[in-house]
């Protein structure tokens, strides 16, 4: 049967939280519900959310969730962090806008510093990952195309899919551009994730495909073929299990593969009122979230139960097709 429960955040439109029975049953674990539910309650200062459309990029720091909301042009930060009664900070507040931050997507975290890909401007934003403060940005339309998903190397380095100019690019940890690959082969690159032996995964949206990159010897990437067939696929990322998992944005699912083979090993989630499903991250083995492009949402999915958060919105139609 399924529990709804309303998380009221002063001043603002409540939250709706549904809590049912998940599909994401392949990781082992237990996830209580209660813990979010509590960080809602008690007395809150300052500026909790008022809404997110579009969620595109979804990232887990701590007891934190971090949010890309496409369409306002903000990231979000969620506590995760079970009962805050007392603390001033509300559960859900915009942590990161202005500066010209347009259309944020991709999110990654080094040495207290969030990096934000900015879709529109063909930049990448930099925040204190501590007070949400502007640092720089670096980046420009000569070496970026819309950026989406972004991730870390084991090198330091930062890799970046340029959707529109249909590469991989990497810069140093600073910023600096240092090579661009996979103009031949990416259609639409939308999210990478990087395997246990190095190799480089790129989601080619309109290319339905999974594209791999190696390193070629040199501290770049070289194309390395294709590691699986995936329709309309978006979001990517390495499981606590090492295998691959992956949005698939027409039919609303998250398929997994074997990391070493690229075959097909199940579908991992689907159902939650997933609709064009974008960037997904594991918190833990227990917990999956997935940006629910569509209809904006972010779902959780474990082995026992699910969770959807219905963050208050206004109508806006989509920039895909």
């Amino acid at each position: 049967m399924l529990a709804l429960f309303i998380l009221v955040v002063l001043g603002q439109d409540p939250v709706v939280v549904n809590v049912g029975p998940g599909t994401g049953g392949e990781i082992p674990g237990f996830f209580e519900p209660s813990a979010i539910i509590l960080a809602a309650q008690g007395p809150r200062t300052g500026s909790p959310i008022k809404k997110v459309i579009k969620p595109s990029f979804v990232l887990p720091v701590a007891n934190y969730l971090y949010v890309s909301a496409f369409w306002i042009d903000q990231v979000v930060r969620i506590n995760l962090g079970g009962d805050t009664r007392g603390h001033e900070e509300p559960p859900m507040i915009t942590f990161a806008q202005g500066h010209g931050l347009d259309g944020p997507w991709g999110l990654a975290v080094r040495k207290d510093v969030l990096f934000v890909a900015s879709f529109t401007t063909d930049t990448i934003h930099r925040y204190n990952l501590n007070t949400g403060e502007f640092i720089d940005f670096f980046g420009n339309e000569d070496e970026l195309d819309c950026p989406e998903g972004i991730e870390f190397n084991g090198r330091g380095e930062l890799l970046v899919v340029s959707f529109l100019g249909d590469e991989l690019v990497q810069y140093t940890e600073d910023g600096v551009w240092m090579s661009a690959v996979g103009s031949e082969q990416l259609k639409g690159p939308e999210d990478l994730t990087i395997l246990l032996n190095g190799d480089v995964l790129v989601t080619s949206h309109y290319g339905n495909e999974i594209v791999r990159f190696q390193d070629d010897g040199g501290g770049g990437y070289v194309y390395a073929g294709r590691f699986a067939e995936i329709t309309a696929p978006v979001g990517l990322t390495r499981g606590p299990d090492g295998q691959v998992f992956t949005t698939s944005y027409v039919s609303n699912s998250v398929a997994r593969h074997d990391w070493q083979t690229g075959a097909f090993i199940d579908i991992f989630a689907a159902g939650g009122d997933l609709a064009g499903p974008a960037a997904l991250a594991f918190q833990s083995a227990r917990v999956l979230f997935i940006c629910s492009y569509e209809n904006d949402k972010v779902v959780l999915y474990n082995d026992t139960a699910q969770i959807t958060y219905t963050l208050p919105r206004t109508w806006a139609s989509s920039h895909r097709s």
